[in-house]
């Protein structure tokens, strides 16, 4: 095979004698000059591809990518270029040739390890937890171009501010294969009134979207068991939007979002389309209770009521309010995947400004009535996530997600009921809290 250097010297040294056009009887058409070359840039990338961008080789999968731009004025050719993820191994996936991306344009590679569907796919994936991604040329044996990225959001790409420039930001409204230039609309401080709705109320939803070229449209989709998605033109008064939902029957679970659109036909959602919509329940009030206390590694603090030989961990709930809660239809879990894990038996209450304890020793039985206050799951000494429910799909009542704790000492909210949470070595099952020795931490989710 005739190397790349001995055409360029042959071609070379024909222009000297007036010689402008040559053909090669080659496999494969000559590469793209460098100088064109170094015109190439990533320009944006996704490393946790959930619902954005399907693979068009294969419907169905939503593999990660990788965007190049060619900055220039003129076609580049790809040929005798590389990508990897890792910079000791520059050459690790090459590009096959007689690719060309044109003046200005876009080319998007598949980082899904398998490169047997074609040759936009890589034989490399990316890392949702930060890595390297990097364009290197053979001829010259340097990086054109190269990023490294820290811990990437679902659905979220990151890319540079304006095509082949020097800052990176962000985008919620990811862009693969178009310009980063035009940002899509920005739907911010979403408001709901009334909070919750009766059956006789009308829902006025409001929100805040802006763009910096200009909006097309503002609708409000909202969606009710037996009710199909329906769409509603929000109404501008300034950067000011609002649309209203009509009373609907009592205890219908309702969904919504907003779609805003502008002259460039950039869109955004709110929530993403990654998030589950913003809901409620008409005629439902979510009663005031808190998470007020929580024992991962007891040791001896407190005594199972059923065998007092032993000493399970244990949540304390706590009712601030001037009346009776009931725990009818309320649910406890340890995890966000099932939010009706444990479901309170009914029949229990906690009394005004009063305290109920729940044992969280994974040996919950609804046939034995001595079991009745202890969960179908336990907690663990390295912390996790712990939430009151009512509904699967609303959002929890109160939750926390707590770091690591030592024996005996309890994660505790002070006061009772407060925001702050603190490591308390003095734990007061049952009983208002008093802190000792306390490590003031802020909430890891706050209310």
């Amino acid at each position: 095979m005739i190397s790349r250097s001995l055409i360029l010297l042959v071609a070379g040294l024909l222009a000297l004698f007036g010689v402008t056009t040559l053909t090669w009887s080659l496999a494969a058409a000559a590469p793209a000059e460098p100088g064109n070359q170094s015109n190439l840039r990533i320009n944006e990338f996704m490393a946790d591809n959930k619902n954005t961008l399907e693979d068009p080789d294969e419907p169905g999968e939503f593999p990660d990518w990788i965007e190049l731009h060619n900055t220039g004025s003129t076609d580049v050719a790809l040929d005798g270029l590389f990508l990897t993820d890792n910079p000791d191994r520059p050459t690790r996936f090459t590009i096959t040739d007689g690719l060309t991306i044109p003046a200005g344009g876009f080319l998007i590679f598949y980082a899904d390890n398998d490169p047997g569907q074609g040759p936009l796919h890589l034989n490399f994936a990316l890392s949702r937890h930060g890595g390297f991604i990097g364009l290197f040329s053979g001829a010259s044996e340097t990086y054109i171009d190269s990023y490294t990225y820290g811990l990437q959001e679902p659905d979220v790409s990151e890319g540079r501010a304006v095509d082949g420039g020097e800052s990176w930001r962000t985008f919620l409204t990811p862009t693969p294969g178009a310009t980063n230039n035009f940002l899509p609309p920005e739907i911010s401080n979403v408001q709901q009134m009334p909070p919750e709705p009766g059956i006789s109320d009308t829902v006025t939803i409001t929100a805040k979207v802006v763009d910096e070229r200009g909006l097309a449209s503002v609708t409000l989709f909202y969606m009710t068991t037996g009710v199909g998605e329906v769409a509603v033109p929000m109404t501008a008064t300034g950067d000011l939007y609002s649309a209203q939902i009509p009373p609907l029957p009592d205890r219908a679970l309702v969904g919504y979002y907003i779609v805003a659109t502008d002259i460039d036909d950039l869109s955004s959602r709110m929530p993403r389309v990654t998030q589950q919509p913003f809901r409620y329940m008409v005629g439902f009030q979510a009663p005031l209770i808190f998470i007020n206390e929580i024992v991962a590694d007891n040791e001896g603090s407190l005594a199972s009521p059923v065998d007092p030989t032993e000493s399970p961990d244990w949540i304390e709930l706590f009712n601030p309010g001037p009346n009776q809660v009931s725990l009818d239809g309320l649910f406890l879990t340890d995890s966000r995947n099932l939010p009706t894990k444990y479901p309170i038996p009914s029949g229990l209450t906690i009394p005004p400004g009063g305290f109920i304890i729940f044992y969280a020793d994974n040996t919950s039985d609804v046939n034995d009535p001595d079991r009745a206050l202890h969960t179908n799951f336990a907690l663990s000494r390295d912390g996790e996530y712990l939430a009151i429910y009512a509904h699967a799909e609303l959002e929890p009542i109160d939750e926390i997600e707590f770091g690591p704790v030592s024996p005996n000492v309890a994660w505790t909210r002070y006061p009772d009921g407060g925001d702050t949470w603190v490591q308390n070595a003095c734990v007061t099952p049952g009983a208002a809290n008093e802190v000792c020795d306390p490590q003031s931490h802020l909430p890891w989710v706050s209310n």
